[in-house]
């Protein structure tokens, strides 16, 4: 998806491609090209852009929130973060308990 934002003339090659350039209407890259964050833009749930956080990167973030801001503030990082579920974060909180 960071490619077809990257380079908005690239052409999908196959229907995995076609299903993420059809998606890039929720989405944006950080304004400095040295960062590779992609944002989820605001939505009506959400009045700010949220980090998008892939499925592989979700539990070193929510150690990282944990770690930093306690157990009653990990719920809240949803509000920061796009990608991350609840049942995951309920999992890792009954995991360290």
């Amino acid at each position: 998806m960071q490619l077809f934002l990257r380079i908005p003339t690239l052409k999908p090659t196959n229907k995995h491609e076609i299903d993420l350039r059809t998606q890039l209407h929720g989405y944006r890259l950080d304004a400095d090209p040295m960062c590779n964050n992609l944002w989820g833009l605001r939505d009506s749930g959400h009045i700010k852009d949220r980090q998008v956080v892939s499925e592989d990167m979700a539990f070193d973030t929510i150690t990282r929130i944990h770690c930093n801001l306690g157990k009653n503030k990990t719920f809240d990082l949803r509000e920061e973060y796009y990608g991350i579920t609840k049942e995951e974060i309920g999992c890792y909180i009954l995991s360290i308990v």
